[in-house]
């Protein structure tokens, strides 16, 4: 099983290619706005090719692999049919709530960037 720095890299990759994408549309966002979907964070080409990526690199595909696995045991439920594992609270840490906008947004783009490679 690969590291958590393994994950992390695949994810700070991920994060890079959203954020040169989002860096390079203009101000006005909804003129430009790609017709097709995915169009939000990825484009079909980088679905595309993170796909063949992860068939044809077995590094890539062991570190997919592990975001999955994290994805799953976001969105499985327990005994009382509520998702414990994603749950994040409204929960005061030394008078901030930066760990719970942290937990949030690594729930969010594992879970985003799972969904367009399946």
């Amino acid at each position: 099983m690969h590291t958590n720095t393994s994950v992390l890299g695949l994810m700070l990759s991920l994060w890079l290619s959203i954020s040169g994408q989002a860096a390079a549309q203009s101000s006005s966002a909804l003129t430009n706005l790609r017709p097709e979907h995915p169009r939000l964070l990825f484009t079909q080409a980088t679905v595309s090719s993170r796909k063949q990526l992860i068939a044809s690199d077995p590094v890539a595909k062991g570190m997919y692999d592990d975001i999955k696995k994290k994805g799953e045991d976001l969105v499985k439920k327990d005994e009382t049919g509520q998702y414990s594992n994603s749950l994040v609270t409204y929960t005061v840490v030394g008078g901030r709530l930066l760990d719970m906008s942290r937990r949030a947004l690594g729930n969010i783009e594992t879970l985003a960037g799972l969904l367009p490679t399946g």
